[in-house]
C-alpha cells in the first residue's frame, strides 16, 4: 500500500513539473484576461464583493455554485456594456432547476475589439486596412 502511494506521488511530480503554461518567450505574461471582466449589475457595483452570497443566474459568472439556490424553474440574463476603448462586451446566461437532478447552467460571453487599424513598421500610421478581433467564451454548469 505504502509502495502505491509513493509511486503515485512520484508520478504526480513529474507530470506537474513539466506543465507549462505557454512558451517560454511569454513567462510573466498573463492569458486569458478577458474573463476578468465582470458582468452583471449588482457585482460590479459592488466590486465582486457578492462572491460569497450571490445566488440565480448571476451566480454562473461569480461563484457557479450559487446557482443552486435558485428557487425558480428558470431564469436567464443579458448584458451589453461598451467596456474601456469602446470594446463591446455581451454575456448570456440561462439556468435551469431540474428538481432532484440538478441545476444546469449555460452562459456566453463575447469581447469585440471594434476595427483596428491594421499598422506595419512601414506604415506606422497604418495601411488603410483593419482587422476586427473578438472573443467568445462558453461556460457549462452543473
Amino acid at each position: 500500500m505504502l509502495r502505491k502511494i509513493i509511486l503515485t506521488l512520484i508520478g504526480l511530480f513529474v507530470i506537474l513539473t513539466s506543465l507549462d503554461a505557454g512558451t517560454s518567450k511569454r513567462k510573466g505574461t498573463a492569458g486569458a484576461e478577458e474573463l476578468r471582466i465582470p458582468v452583471g449589475s449588482r457585482g460590479v457595483a459592488l466590486g465582486g464583493g457578492v462572491v460569497a452570497e450571490v445566488q440565480g443566474v448571476d451566480a454562473l459568472y461569480w461563484n457557479p455554485a450559487g446557482a443552486s439556490f435558485v428557487n425558480k424553474s428558470a431564469e436567464a440574463m443579458f448584458s451589453h456594456v461598451s467596456w474601456i476603448a469602446d470594446m463591446k462586451v455581451n454575456y448570456l446566461a440561462v439556468i435551469a432547476n431540474f428538481g432532484g437532478v440538478g441545476v444546469f447552467g449555460l452562459s456566453l460571453k463575447s469581447l469585440d475589439f471594434g476595427e483596428i487599424p491594421l499598422t506595419t513598421i512601414d506604415a506606422p500610421d497604418g495601411t488603410g486596412e483593419t482587422f476586427s478581433p473578438n472573443y467568445l467564451t462558453a461556460a457549462l454548469s452543473y
